[in-house]
């Protein structure tokens, strides 16, 4: 899967995992705007750059319910 920068057109390689437990340490609400901590009991998925540890955001289908917003497996970041 990719990502595009909107401002630069880069594109970037990116891998949706599931959350691990110590994964919740770096998931804030300050960061995050949502205690992500909250929904440690259910399925949670996080969005990273493939070969990085850095989350770039985060989803939890049950709480969630978004349409899909890819074309051919890419998402477009502002």
């Amino acid at each position: 899967m990719t990502v595009v920068e909107v401002l630069t057109g880069e594109i970037y390689l990116v891998e949706v995992l599931p959350v691990e437990d110590t994964d919740y340490n770096s998931l804030s609400k300050t960061r995050y705007f949502f205690n992500w901590k909250e929904e440690r009991t259910e399925e949670v998925y996080k969005l990273v750059m493939k070969g990085q540890n850095d989350i770039l955001g985060h989803s939890c289908p049950k709480r969630f319910n978004f349409p899909n917003i890819g074309i051919d497996n890419q998402l477009v970041i502002a």
